[in-house]
């Protein structure tokens, strides 16, 4: 896509194009920077000053409504490989109800997207890769396209697992009491919370089909090393041991939560909630609404504790 974009004809475009805002996962905020760099980390990662795994992941790029001028190849390309075409084609899916609307009427954004993120196959535990816990309120299909394994050092490893037993002692004496770092103003650098062991970037295209409204519980939606455009969503709660993630494959991993869960996982969530972390990998303290906040995300510790309390 970036090869594509750079040999756009219209130089204004090529010029428009050349810095994206991604979102930093760690610091859960956006972060300019330029496309050819984002792109070159996607291939080979990007590490903080002391080695902790700096993942960035970019969302709705490019933006939908220029989608088809900027990319008309992989436009067709997305579409053709939709599934349930009669459904999911945003141009002529005879059941796709967004297509009935009359051209006067504003309709729904049905992309496509595309959701690409840098992502590892071990759960760091902070800055991982992954979309928050939250609802859809339409239908949507999700097509993996593209990954990239990124190989770490085994220096980058072993500072990894230094920084991930000082994440945990903090995290031990928060839950004893102490107050949070992030409280008193003391809270660690921005490039000490990453932690990886080998990168599995991926690219993911979302198309919206928009055939009904039902809402949908998406829990995390989290590529090997959880990300992607992961989505949180339910059907089963899976019974996860820390030693499958080892045997975890492929290059998005979905967590979907039942609608009739819902009232369990938010009792779960505000009863554990000081134990989540959110922007600038500070704890939640304030939760709204658990689902509709979009500031949870289950780790499998946290799953295979909603499993043990709630069934």
């Amino acid at each position: 896509m970036w090869r594509a974009l750079c040999e756009h004809v219209d130089p204004n475009v090529s010029s428009k194009m050349s810095q994206v805002k991604a979102i930093d996962c760690l610091a859960g905020c956006e972060v300019e920077i330029s496309t050819r760099k984002f792109f070159k980390g996607y291939a080979e990662g990007r590490q903080y000053l002391n080695s902790w795994p700096e993942m960035l992941k970019l969302k709705d790029w490019p933006p939908s409504d220029k989608f088809e001028d900027l990319l008309p190849r992989h436009c067709d390309e997305f579409i053709s490989a939709l599934p349930f075409q009669v459904y999911t084609d945003p141009r002529a899916g005879f059941l796709n109800l967004a297509v009935k609307l009359p051209s006067a009427v504003l309709k729904p954004d049905l992309g496509p997207k595309t959701y690409i993120a840098y992502g590892m196959d071990e759960e760091l535990g902070r800055g991982d890769s992954v979309t928050k816990l939250h609802c859809d309120m339409s239908d949507a299909v999700n097509i993996l396209t593209h990954t990239a394994e990124v190989s770490l050092s085994n220096e980058q490893k072993m500072a990894i697992q230094e920084l991930k037993k000082r994440h945990h002692a903090q995290d031990e004496r928060e839950k004893n009491g102490t107050p949070s770092e992030c409280a008193t103003g003391s809270s660690v650098k921005k490039e000490e919370e990453y932690d990886n062991v080998s990168s599995i970037n991926k690219e993911v295209v979302k198309k919206e089909a928009h055939t009904s409204v039902e809402e949908e519980e998406y829990n995390n939606g989290s590529s090997i090393n959880k990300e992607g455009k992961c989505e949180e969503a339910s059907d089963v709660l899976h019974d996860l041991a820390p030693q499958d993630v080892a045997e975890e494959t492929g290059g998005a991993l979905w967590d979907i939560f039942r609608r009739e869960d819902a009232t369990k996982l938010q009792e779960f969530l505000l009863k554990h909630s000081t134990e989540f972390r959110h922007t600038y990998c500070c704890p939640v303290e304030q939760v709204y609404h658990p689902i509709h906040d979009q500031s949870f995300y289950l780790t499998l510790e946290h799953k295979r504790r909603l499993k043990e309390e709630y069934g």
